[in-house]
């Protein structure tokens, strides 16, 4: 079947890793308690990496006469610049994203001492639906793909799916990044995900146990092959709250008790405007920013310390305006409030963070010089 003998554009194909795979079974690669990587380093990664997001769009525009140059430069001047010293590029979406002006990008940058991170979209991606139908979810009143804001959904138990996410893993190591980083790498909660038929997934395994032997499969063998890869999940900044239900955590999937044996950093998407009214006890989450950060994290930092587990946190920030969740109350985000996420941080002992911006444009200040 062609899908059998696809190649990866580095020449690996899937039955090598899956003999990789085979082999760390027996003992000779892999290792269920996950000791390649010493904790420290982890640690360091996790604390010291300050980043932005940034478009696969905008790290393309390498040419004056392209319309994000201007952009691309202004990202470039902050992250040489500024105490910002990582970047997370899309290198996986709606589909893949590896042209060789990325790489040079991403060669350019780590010269200058920045941490470059691609992010993999898994469970959402045209591309993979157009070339893998069987694998794709399916709305239950008319067999029609079900998509979300136009983008086709993936049946998360489809192995078919873990062997693909593994060899863009691998290409994007390829292109030199220092650490992969998951997105959508659960099951589908939102654009009314009930009515979504699975064809992989019969329902007897939970998804709990489906989420977790997708996380055991890929993490062990993207590392069998490279070691000192660091690879980081992104989550709902919901999913960390201690009162956060088992029935809210097995929608998803996601339990960050699990989460946390297998990936080196965990992301949670703190942002304030995300959480609900009231929350605790903040009447508009997105008009007290210092307040709805630490609140949502200092639940993690404190599990995290008691278990002793590798996992490091390193949170996404908003820099961005949206309507507060639930209510029609747009908070414009400025300067101090930007910092307030970060000194929340701070006073949590957190130093690693992330900004998120879907249009790149960090042109609100709240960076400090170098």
């Amino acid at each position: 079947m062609a899908e059998q003998n696809k190649l990866t554009e580095t020449g690996m194909t899937r039955r090598d890793f899956l003999t990789l795979t085979a082999k760390g079974a027996a003992g000779a690669l892999l290792s269920s308690s996950l000791p390649l990587l010493p904790k420290t380093y982890a640690q360091e990664i996790s604390d010291n990496k300050r980043g932005l997001y940034m478009t696969s769009w905008t790290a393309q525009c390498w040419r004056p006469d392209t319309p994000g140059w201007r952009l691309r430069e202004e990202l470039v001047r902050l992250l040489t610049s500024t105490d910002l010293n990582a970047v997370v590029i899309d290198v996986v979406d709606t589909r893949p994203l590896f042209p060789e002006s990325v790489r040079e990008f991403v060669s350019i940058l780590k010269k200058q001492g920045i941490w470059c991170i691609a992010r993999v979209v898994v469970t959402q991606n045209n591309e993979f639906a157009h070339l893998y139908p069987g694998s794709i979810l399916r709305r239950k009143s008319s067999g029609q793909p079900w998509s979300c804001q136009g983008v086709i959904g993936i049946d998360p138990a489809s192995r078919t799916l873990w062997d693909y996410t593994v060899e863009m893993s691998q290409r994007a190591i390829d292109f030199n990044f220092d650490e992969i980083q998951y997105d959508y790498i659960r099951f589908p909660a939102d654009c009314k995900a009930r009515e979504a038929r699975f064809p992989v997934w019969d329902g007897k395994k939970s998804r709990r146990q489906v989420m977790s032997e997708f996380f055991k499969y890929l993490t062990e063998t993207v590392r069998a092959a490279n070691p000192r890869t660091i690879l980081s999940i992104d989550v709902f900044g919901d999913a960390i709250l201690k009162e956060y239900s088992n029935k809210s955590k097995e929608e998803v999937g996601q339990f960050y008790e699990d989460m946390v044996n297998y990936f080196d950093v965990i992301s949670p998407m703190v942002y304030p405007s995300h959480f609900i009214p009231n929350f605790r006890k903040i009447p508009v989450p997105a008009a007290e920013p210092y307040n709805a950060v630490y609140q949502s994290m200092k639940y993690f930092v404190s599990y995290l310390q008691a278990n002793h587990v590798r996992a490091k946190v390193r949170p996404w920030l908003q820099y961005f305006s949206v309507s507060n969740f639930r209510t029609h109350k747009t908070v414009d985000y400025d300067e101090c409030m930007i910092l307030d996420q970060r000194r929340a941080l701070d006073d949590l002992g957190i130093t690693g963070f992330l900004y998120w911006d879907p249009s790149n444009k960090y042109n609100r200040g709240a960076f400090k010089s170098r």
